[in-house]
């Protein structure tokens, strides 16, 4: 029996079609999350996936399907919660579109649980090499423009930090992670396929790594070398060829970092930040997150259980600020951090201090759900993924945007539902 009021050639059209049109609708999400230009949006693949998700004889059995899932519990959860911290917020204009801009965070989880498992594996390799070439024709577009402007203008300093993170949309944090990720996939790729795309994952994956040098985010010079080091070591039962091979990729990742003069500069900062962290040096300090912590900390503690409310986390962190006398240096003079809008700078920090102890827990045990799966089926992608965004999150409130949304909400959520046991990973 037909569960929708649709014409039947409409119905048998997207039932035939339906995994094809899912894939394509996939793959238009993934090629545009690079880029996020206003023209053509990238939602225009989210409203694809579930037109046609909705547009099949089954839709019914989908939705039973979602429903029956815990997975999609822990979402509608959360993203209720998120509501629910609107009508506390001493912001909730700012807090409604906190709720909006979440959206995706439980669209992705509902859809890939009605589709299932089986039809999610599939998708898999053409979704990781859409979003990793995708990612490279971005980086090379990126770096054509620094170019074109660096001649004209003989400034060099166009190629690294933000200069090079042209796309509005995406700042240089969430560009460097995409490249992170890039690189982790063209990684695990190169090593476990045996078909002719071998060299164009080697390209593509020697181009993440320059811009995740250019682009110098320091976690980034952490988070990638521990998780590919991770995802080596437990997903390659012969280790020799591996860890060969990953010593060439960390040595590349190593000498971008010692002879450009982009990431040689981040590096003095890091010292500097560690030297100033009890106070100036050489008259400047340059740890703000520090400080951000500190009290950021005790607003959680004020608030443990359920938090500021939505949208209202800069609010009570310039209020902390006020009594915050320390004096900073951005490289050209000095501010207080009572001057700008800031957030938490670390995920798991904005959401315990917005939402409280509920959503920390919840955003943790999805942390923790996504490890114990990778390491139950040996799944590289999945376990790199998480340890990227874990590391990442660490220092930035990468949800707080919409690049870190769209990317950890999708990915997160196609990657444990197109897991399956690696039999590759225990051959090589």
């Amino acid at each position: 029996m037909r569960s929708s009021i649709l014409p039947d050639r409409i119905i048998d059209f997207f039932d035939r079609y339906h995994e094809r049109l899912l894939l394509a609708s996939l793959l238009l999400f993934v090629v545009l999350i690079p880029y996020q230009w206003i023209f053509p949006p990238v939602t225009a693949g989210i409203v694809a996936f579930w037109l046609i998700f909705l547009l099949h004889s089954k839709v019914l059995t989908k939705w039973r399907k979602t429903f029956s899932d815990p997975w999609s519990w822990v979402w509608i959860g959360y993203y209720v919660w998120i509501i629910f911290g609107v009508s506390y917020s001493p912001n909730p204009h700012e807090g409604w579109l906190d709720v909006t801009l979440k959206i995706t965070l439980l669209l992705w989880p509902l859809g890939f649980t009605g589709e299932g498992r089986e039809i999610m594996s599939r998708m898999r390799l053409p979704i990781l090499r859409g979003f990793l070439l995708s990612l490279a024709l971005s980086d090379i577009l990126l770096l054509i423009l620094a170019s074109a402007d660096a001649l004209r203008t003989g400034d060099h300093g166009l190629f690294f930090y933000h200069h090079l993170a042209r796309w509005e949309m995406i700042p240089m944090h969430y560009m460097a992670l995409y490249n992170s990720f890039g690189a982790l996939v063209a990684w695990g790729l190169w090593m476990r396929d045996r078909s002719d795309w071998k060299w164009i994952y080697l390209i593509a994956g020697v181009i993440s790594l320059m811009m995740v040098g250019l682009l110098s985010v320091r976690i980034q010079f952490l988070a990638l070398p521990f998780s590919l080091l991770t995802v080596t070591l437990l997903h390659f039962r012969k280790r020799g060829r591996a860890l060969m091979g990953l010593a060439s990729v960390l040595a590349i990742l190593l000498v971008g970092i010692m002879i450009l003069p982009g990431p040689q500069r981040r590096i003095k900062e890091t010292f500097d930040e560690f030297a100033s962290i009890n106070g100036m040096v050489n008259n400047k300090q340059t740890n703000h997150r520090v400080f951000i912590w500190r009290y950021g900390a005790e607003i959680i503690s004020e608030n443990p259980l359920l938090g500021v409310g939505t949208g209202g986390a800069e609010i009570h962190l310039r209020e902390k600020f006020k009594d915050c006398k320390a004096k900073f240096w951005n490289g050209t003079e000095n501010y207080t951090l009572d001057q700008f809008p800031y957030n938490f700078h670390n995920v798991f920090m904005q959401a315990w201090g917005t939402n409280g102890l509920p959503a920390f827990l919840i955003l943790l045990g999805v942390f923790l759900f996504g490890m114990v799966t990778a390491f139950r089926h040996r799944d590289a992608f999945l376990l790199g993924f998480l340890l990227l965004s874990g590391v990442s999150f660490m220092t930035e409130s990468m949800l707080e945007r919409q690049a870190g949304v769209l990317f950890f909400g999708f990915f997160l959520s196609f990657l444990l539902f197109s897991t399956k046991k690696e039999e590759t990973s225990n051959k090589e």
